[in-house]
């Protein structure tokens, strides 16, 4: 991983006409709640070109928006990692039930284009899988790369790779491991306030023995990160608690990250503390930021974020 974040901007086409859409059921987003679906309709444009059909709350009780009146970043993250297992499952044919491991995911957005809107925002999601890999005649790997736009104009780029494997091979990777677990306790909440947060329940962090770390909370019985049974910590939950360690350091203003790309090592254990330490790289014309976790004294993710300054442009 290098220091420096890199822009998400992949290919864009142009718009150009939709197709006809098909509903994309809520299991195939990998969701139980429709509060939390974002992806609702999807079409094929070419061999390995789909567009997806997104809906996005201006009032989503965990990725609320932003205090200068923007869709939070990493709502869009959320919606592209939607719109990649409904690609992978309807339109690569990865069966349901397959595990997905997440290798990496970065992402870039426009925050001058990313206004809230009143209600509900309808959106076209541009989703190109330019690398795929098979075993045994299924999936087994792909590349994709995400244009998200609105009203024409692309507004959030972003890319990630991904592994599948089916539920056999799955257990046996883990060594057997599934839910239900013990997971480790949630230490106290860091105050709200200090973390870009109004509530105690959707603070990750609890403090930590230096200035620069934490520990990670992760409450299985939150309502948005924890929708079905899992034997690791979420990906997502890993990148909000490194953007709320972004706010610590840098605040008292909440961060929101212009783009950030984050790693995923190893799975992060519900069933072992995990220590989250951070620090503010130099950056010229923004606020970057390094956010590691670790976990039995090995690396399990490390996220870089940046956020431009008053002065300077998008990223």
């Amino acid at each position: 991983m290098t220091t420096a974040v890199r822009p998400a901007h992949k290919r864009v086409t142009d718009a150009g006409p939709s197709s006809r859409y098909v509903p994309a059921p809520m299991a195939l987003t990998h969701r139980t709640r429709p509060a939390d679906t974002f992806v609702h309709a999807w079409t094929q444009l070419g061999a390995q070109h789909f567009r997806l059909q997104v809906r996005l709350p201006h009032d989503h009780p965990f990725y609320p928006p932003t205090p200068d009146g923007t869709y939070d970043p990493l709502l869009l993250v959320e919606t592209m990692r939607q719109s990649s297992n409904v690609v992978s499952h309807a339109g690569v044919g990865v069966p349901l039930g397959h595990h997905f491991m997440l290798s990496d995911l970065e992402f870039s957005c426009r925050p001058e284009l990313l206004r809230v809107a009143a209600g509900m925002a309808t959106m076209e999601l541009d989703v190109f899988v330019p690398e795929i890999q098979y075993s045994a005649g299924r999936p087994s790997r792909l590349r994709c790369e995400w244009a998200l736009r609105r009203a024409g104009a692309v507004v959030a780029t972003g890319g990630a790779r991904a592994r599948f494997t089916d539920p056999r091979v799955y257990r046996r990777l883990r060594n057997g491991a599934q839910p239900p677990l013990a997971p480790v306790r949630p230490g106290p909440a860091l105050s709200p306030t200090l973390v870009g947060r109004d509530s105690p329940g959707d603070v990750m962090l609890s403090p930590g023995e230096g200035p620069q770390e934490w520990l990670l909370r992760a409450d299985t019985s939150h309502p948005t990160l924890f929708q079905r049974p899992n034997d690791h910590i979420p990906g997502m939950l890993l990148l909000e608690a490194a953007r709320q360690a972004a706010t610590v350091l840098t605040g008292p203003a909440s961060y929101v990250p212009a783009a950030g790309l984050i790693g995923f090592q190893s799975y992060a254990e519900l069933t072992s503390p995990c220590l989250i330490r951070a620090e503010v790289l130099p950056a010229p014309s923004s606020t970057r930021v390094k956010v590691t976790g670790v976990q039995d004294g090995k690396s399990v993710f490390t996220c870089l974020l940046e956020k431009p300054t008053a002065t300077a442009d998008h990223i």
